[in-house]
């Protein structure tokens, strides 16, 4: 509490800078940015040749992160939220003919030579506490530059995402709630 409000009526603190970088951190770092899915085992698979095998899709860089995160200290009680608006880039690697998508033989890039890459972004127009706290994070799946030769797999990508995505959000924007309650508490 700052030395003006001895009372302890009513002081905020911002905390969006630390929230955006902790909210990169877990989206990119953490939990290396991966959303793994069998893609058969999801029931993805169609009927053509060139489907089936893992989707590894990983959230490359926060693109944008627009709104606040704050502490609000009433009558000497703390109250935390925040509220953001994100933009992140993904790439996904789809793992075709039997190729593993696992770290063997990775070239620079982290794919396998029998992948093919799929990038695009994610928009979350709400990452919020009450997001966190409802367990249901609606977001946006595009895929970047679409190629009539890879659709199937584009599709497959945005399928996995889709199905996937909500999951490794919510737990995000879950810790990111955990831990500004507890900067709050200190």
């Amino acid at each position: 509490m700052s030395a003006w409000n001895a009372a302890g009526t009513w002081e905020e603190r911002g905390h969006t800078d630390w929230a955006r970088a902790r909210l990169e951190a877990l989206l990119c770092v953490e939990h290396d940015g991966f959303i793994v899915a069998d893609a058969a085992a999801a029931g993805f698979v169609g009927g053509g040749d060139d489907e089936g095998g893992d989707v590894r899709a990983r959230v490359t860089s926060v693109k944008s992160c627009e709104g606040d995160a704050s502490v609000v200290m009433i009558r000497g009680k703390p109250k935390h939220g925040f509220d953001f608006e994100l933009k992140l880039d993904w790439s996904a690697t789809f793992a075709c003919d039997g190729g593993a998508s696992g770290d063997d033989d990775e070239d620079s890039d982290g794919d396998t030579p029998s992948a093919i890459k799929v990038k695009g972004t994610i928009v979350v127009p709400e990452a919020s506490r009450d997001v966190a706290e409802d367990e249901e994070c609606y977001f946006e799946v595009k895929v970047d530059d679409r190629k009539p030769e890879h659709k199937a797999k584009e599709d497959m990508c945005v399928k996995v995402l889709k199905a996937h995505g909500e999951a490794f959000l919510v737990k995000a924007l879950k810790t990111l709630d955990a831990e500004l309650r507890e900067r709050a508490s200190s």
